[in-house]
């Protein structure tokens, strides 16, 4: 537990927004996370709806974690913001600039 694994509650996926926000007020959704342990070189997959936290890493050892987030393109999420140079963007080919389909992107 020291190096602080994510956590998550199963199922939370599955409720709507207001299931979600009466939950979250009424009950203590703490007793309801389950750690998920991983090793070096391991993925999780996971739907973006599921309820889910990163807990303090105590020790001294650097906790490297790469997050991918994918959407449908319907699926639109105003919180989410892509920072890219302008040199990188406009290297990118046609195809990967369909891939990288965010509202909102910062040049750096």
């Amino acid at each position: 537990m020291d190096i602080g694994p994510l956590e998550i509650i199963p199922g939370t996926h599955l409720w709507t927004v207001r299931d979600g926000e009466e939950k979250m007020k009424s009950d203590d959704l703490s007793e309801k996370l389950v750690p998920i342990f991983m090793s070096e070189g391991d993925i999780i997959i996971r739907d973006v709806r599921t309820l889910h936290r990163g807990t303090p890493n105590l020790t001294n050892n650097p906790r490297p974690v790469v997050v991918v987030g994918y959407s449908r393109s319907w699926w639109y999420r105003p919180e989410v913001s892509l920072r890219i140079s302008k040199h990188i963007f406009s290297s990118l080919t046609d195809e990967q600039r369909a891939l990288v389909r965010i509202h909102c992107i910062e040049f750096i």
